[in-house]
């Protein structure tokens, strides 16, 4: 079974540009989603300094932030990937 650290280095690249995009597009009328892109940032400067961090913090915030990743109607194709793919790092996490 694959850990979520595992998972994460592999989404990397591309929850980068979703969160970014995301926050960008939507931040305005959800200004959480500029502490969610806050939040990856963190978590991804400690899983990138070390491959083996625990990163359920920074997780775990981003689960309560997000209401358990909980789409508005507004939200893009992006949006729910950015959030499924969270989601399922939080999920392997557990």
């Amino acid at each position: 079974m694959e850990n979520y650290q595992d998972y994460l280095m592999e989404n990397l690249e591309q929850l980068d540009k979703f969160t970014r995009v995301v926050a960008k597009v939507h931040g305005e009328n959800h200004p959480e989603l500029h502490v969610v892109r806050a939040t990856f940032l963190q978590m991804k400067d400690a899983v990138e300094t070390t491959p083996t961090a625990d990163l359920r913090i920074y997780l775990n915030k981003i689960a309560t932030i997000t209401k358990n990743y909980t789409l508005p109607n507004d939200a893009c194709q992006t949006y729910a990937t950015t959030y499924e793919l969270l989601k399922k790092a939080s999920e392997l996490a557990q």
